[in-house]
């Protein structure tokens, strides 16, 4: 009986383990979540010291040390005496505009007689006229044929310019010859090369094989009477510089101007903030520190750009025109973009007005007066694109948005900014504009019912 029933047991042993393999087999076991190691934060002084979490009596000699410590670690900033009080920021702000405003002849004047081409010396050899500038040799940018080819050949990517009569830029394959004629020469890339090609003793020479095309951006003190010189705001314009601010204390090469512009034109993507940020980027790359400021760079970059606008005025060169459709337009196409608003409560930071008013968007107070006279004269009508009438936060709004024209080709033609929402005066203000480029057609998305407020305002103004 006892063998019977020990060979019982047995065999409910082995049934209950294979059960379990089988049970874990369907279901396998869950695993158990790996629980992260606690950490702490330690806080540290400004000489990167542990700060202990335990309060331990102070000394006397600990705090005075502290205390020389941290004025010694304190930066020395001049202060103007005139001015100690804190300004805000508006205030800050309408007095750049107000210095800006003040050198803005002295930099169109200044920017005007950089292409006048003096006759002078080479600075290299100091007898025979100088027939080239390079400003990437600074401070000695002027050279005559001979030291011209003798220099640049080892700095093949200088960007060099003709003097004869005005100044010319000129490939860097170019030299002048005599009589001042323009020859070909074959100048060597920048490259690392090696120290030796053979086991041959004699050093190599180096000579021009191929042609390559290489796409890049790239005080004074008297010992005897103790006189110094510090060049001025004309010495910086002269050099190629352009101020980012009255100080002189931080200064742009034009070439970053002119780069940022065709970046624009090319690809009207690219915001301010990416190129700022490819600055940067080469500024490390190259083994430097600091960063460029995008606020101190527009409004560089703005005063920059009116000097060239005013360039452009004086040489009767018109903006915002498109070459394919100059002078007789095929259509030109008028829509609102609400995305370019402003808040009522700007109007107290700035008080300034627009660098290029007028220019392409619409002076306010002439649209003004053009929407009153059309109102007055007949029945002001307005119409509904995109739900434009249901307004919940407009009354918080000064300028709701900008009504633009374009040609067919996509170049921008005129503007102006919207105050009351979208209704016909606007794209009728446009038109009239225009109506110097005579448009076979004029586009719109609403134009069902612009074409009968048309007939209505050319019937009560004929002119």
């Amino acid at each position: 009986m006892s063998s019977k029933t020990s060979s019982e047991a047995d065999r409910l042993k082995v049934l209950l383990q294979e059960s379990s393999s089988l049970l874990r087999k369907i279901k396998p076991p869950k695993k158990r979540k790996k629980v992260k190691p606690k950490f702490t934060w330690r806080q540290r002084d400004a000489m990167g010291r542990i700060v202990s979490q335990r309060s331990r009596p102070s000394t006397s000699q600990d705090t005075e040390l502290d205390n020389l410590i941290q004025l010694l670690e304190e930066p020395v900033i001049e202060q103007d005496l005139t001015n100690v009080e804190q300004q805000d920021w508006a205030t800050q702000q309408h007095i750049s505009s107000q210095k800006w405003e003040e050198a803005r002849p002295q930099l169109l004047e200044n920017y005007l007689k950089l292409e006048r081409c003096v006759p002078r010396f080479c600075q290299h050899c100091h007898n025979s006229e100088a027939v080239i500038r390079c400003r990437d040799c600074l401070p000695l940018q002027y050279f005559c044929g001979a030291c011209d080819l003798e220099c640049h050949r080892r700095y093949a990517l200088h960007n060099r310019c003709s003097m004869n009569g005005f100044f010319s830029p000129i490939p860097p394959s170019t030299v002048i010859g005599e009589e001042l004629t323009h020859q070909h020469h074959m100048k060597p890339l920048p490259l690392e090369l090696p120290q030796t090609i053979c086991g041959c003793p004699v050093v190599p020479s180096v000579v021009c094989s191929k042609p390559v095309v290489l796409i890049t951006m790239k005080e004074l003190y008297c010992g005897g009477c103790a006189k110094t010189w510090t060049p001025d705001l004309s010495s910086v314009q002269n050099s190629g510089y352009w101020p980012a601010n009255q100080q002189l204390s931080l200064l742009y090469d034009e070439e970053v101007f002119q780069m940022f512009e065709t970046l624009k034109l090319v690809a009207p993507g690219s915001s301010r903030l990416a190129l700022m940020r490819v600055l940067n980027m080469k500024t490390a790359a190259y083994g430097r520190t600091g960063t460029v400021c995008g606020d101190t760079f527009q409004r560089s970059y703005n005063e920059w750009a009116i000097c060239h606008y005013t360039v452009s005025k004086l040489c009767v060169e018109e903006p915002f025109t498109c070459p394919a459709c100059h002078p007789d337009m095929l259509a030109v196409a008028v829509d609102g973009n609400r995305k370019l608003y402003r808040f009522k409560n700007l109007e107290s930071i700035s008080e300034d007005s627009g660098y290029f008013k007028g220019v392409f968007i619409c002076k306010d107070e002439d649209v003004a007066s053009f929407v009153d006279d059309i109102q007055s004269k007949t029945h002001h009508a307005g119409f509904q694109a995109a739900k434009e009438k249901a307004r919940k936060s407009c009354e918080t709004l000064d300028e709701e948005g900008l009504e633009v024209a374009v040609c067919r080709h996509g170049v921008l033609l005129k503007a102006l900014n919207m105050f009351r929402g979208e209704m016909m005066a606007y794209p009728l203000k446009l038109q009239v504009d225009l109506a110097s480029h005579h448009p076979s057609f004029f586009c719109m998305d609403v134009t069902c019912k612009y074409t009968p407020y048309l007939k209505k305002v050319c019937n009560a103004c004929p002119e």
